[in-house]
């Protein structure tokens, strides 16, 4: 299990690791960072526990779009099913 701390401070991160936030003093510092942890936890089976996600245990899957990353809650899918489009989440409610 890897303790994000405030490496990662929100989901949108995932997606955009260069979004800079309060606590990254060295913006430069921080995106790389970012980025390497986003590769290395990406599509393995390892969780991580991010201090500020609602959900607060869960894995970085990559949902099978170009470059799209999806945070997949370790206890419910329901920040998985937020991040599907309309039309995704009816698909997946069909028979």
């Amino acid at each position: 299990m890897l303790l994000s701390g405030d490496a990662i401070n929100h989901p949108a991160q995932l997606h955009q690791p260069e979004l800079v936030t309060g606590p990254d003093e060295d913006a430069e510092a921080a995106i790389q960072v970012r980025r390497r942890l986003i590769d290395e936890l990406l599509d393995s089976d390892r969780v991580m526990a991010p201090a500020h996600f609602a959900e607060p245990v869960g894995r970085v899957v990559s949902d099978g779009r170009v470059g799209r990353i999806t945070w997949v809650p370790k206890f419910g899918d329901s920040a998985a099913i937020r991040e599907r489009t309309p039309h995704q989440r009816e698909r997946s409610a069909s028979p």
